[in-house]
């Protein structure tokens, strides 16, 4: 394997540099097993994409959430489910459960799936109620003999936004009074927190919560240099909440929503424009693909809720800005704004989801991936993305040929060598990565799945 010594091994990783990940090569022999082993890997995990259809493969990863993951009573769903530690339900893979049940109420019109939804949005709520029932939701709880406990308090701006796209989601593809009823109750719940803390995240004991518990990380109206980003949020949330609850039975808190918006347009100074949200110089992007990916979600929305002009835009410019990379998710979103695609396009993106759809594996675990050896892949420079460098493929490998993760289309479509071996520390607790020793759900696939089965009964 001469060929590993003229790619330069050493020069793998500027470990000196603090501007990539860590390897952890202990010799040429080490390195030569780990590409070996990810080379089995992906084999496997490509004979597993092939051998199923895309509906099976939406069949079984619903069934194996329903069967083996939910924590019951309640439709809460963990994450992944790390080997020897209890399973946690988790907030974020519960409401894009619900994202996907409503894509797929939708295209089938299966009333099975309407009550199923009905019983995650009362699972949601009971989370919160685990916290007060105040709007500050848990991130993570357990099932203690049949009552649903917090274990990890701490939440971020960013979950809120995304409950609100399944919200929305829900609010628009289901015909139950009683969903939107539900929906509306927990939003107005939601809506009274955050103007009660005037939009920065405090728990339920009145802690700010974040990194270093930082009020501006967490301050839905900053005026920090990422504050068009974080105000984008806050309205985002607003126009979901006027959206979803019930005008008539709230229309003290409706006013005060209203009056809130009209300081953030004022604030992104938006009139039939939006600050853009995505920004490039030489190799670096800023900010992170998780974060268009949150972006996506708002404006997305927004779209649905209102008819601002400003949101339409926004969402155009920040796929055309993020195009290069392919994102199945942003392809089936934007086909989902009612924008005015012609055939070649729409074509184009429909054949990049089939491509995600068909060669997403089934075994979904955090297992090493070094492919950056391989001499088949076409390259494109590396990128610096959060301060660090970033391998890349020109264009997005094959599910199965990828490092996988909880949801796969919020991270780097043509990132090479994903879950490199190592452990990480946070919130003080250490975590072990590239191991195997984390599962996942396949929520990802769910969403991806059934919204483009949605799409196809659009036209």
């Amino acid at each position: 394997m001469g060929w590993l010594k003229s790619l330069g091994v050493a020069g793998l990783l500027p470990a000196s540099s603090g501007c990539a990940i860590d390897y952890g090569i202990k010799s040429q022999a080490d390195l030569e097993q780990r590409i070996a082993a990810s080379r089995e890997i992906i084999q496997e995990r490509k004979l597993e994409a092939k051998s199923l259809s895309t509906r099976e493969k939406a069949d079984y990863f619903e069934k194996r959430i329903l069967n083996e993951l939910i924590i019951f009573p309640y439709y809460i769903i963990p994450e992944d489910i790390e080997k020897g530690k209890p399973k946690l339900g988790h907030i974020e893979a519960t409401m894009h459960f619900l994202s996907a049940l409503a894509y797929k109420y939708a295209a089938t019109k299966d009333a099975e799936t309407e009550v199923l939804a009905s019983k995650v949005i009362s699972s949601i709520i009971e989370m919160d109620r685990a916290n007060g029932l105040d709007g500050y939701l848990p991130f993570k709880v357990a099932n203690e003999d049949g009552n649903l406990m917090q274990t990890i308090n701490e939440i971020h701006p960013n979950v809120y936004l995304q409950l609100f796209f399944s919200y929305v989601s829900a609010k628009r593809l289901f015909n139950s009074s009683e969903i939107s009823e539900k929906i509306s109750f927990h939003s107005s719940l939601i809506a009274s927190y955050f103007l009660r803390n005037d939009f920065v995240l405090r728990d339920n004991r009145g802690n700010v919560m974040g990194p270093g518990h930082s009020v501006g990380y967490n301050n839905l109206k900053s005026t920090g240099i990422t504050s068009h980003v974080d105000n984008l949020g806050g309205l985002s949330l607003i126009e979901s909440c006027l959206y979803l609850i019930d005008k008539e039975k709230n229309p003290a808190l409706i006013q005060q929503l209203e009056k809130q918006k009209k300081y953030f347009l004022r604030k992104l100074n938006t009139n039939d424009k939006m600050q853009a949200l995505s920004f490039k110089f030489l190799f670096m992007e800023f900010p992170t693909q998780s974060t268009h990916w949150l972006s996506f979600l708002s404006l997305h929305s927004d779209i649905i809720s209102s008819d601002k002009k400003c949101y339409r835009v926004a969402l155009k410019r920040l796929f055309w800005a993020t195009r290069e990379q392919h994102n199945p998710l942003f392809d089936a979103l934007y086909l989902d704004s009612g924008f005015n695609i012609n055939n070649r396009n729409r074509e184009k993106l429909t054949n990049e989801i089939d491509f995600c759809l068909r060669t997403y594996p089934l075994t979904l675990n955090n297992r090493e991936i070094l492919n950056s050896f391989d001499l088949s892949i076409e390259r494109r420079p590396p990128r610096t993305i959060k301060m660090m460098w970033q391998k890349e493929a020109k264009y997005p490998l094959p599910v199965y040929q990828r490092g996988l993760n909880g949801f796969n289309w919020k991270v780097n479509q043509l990132a090479l060598d994903e879950n490199v071996k190592r452990t990480l520390t946070k919130r003080g607790i250490e975590r072990t990565i590239g191991t195997g020793n984390a599962t996942y759900t396949g929520n990802d696939y769910l969403l991806l799945y059934w919204m483009n089965e949605y799409l196809k009964t659009k036209g």
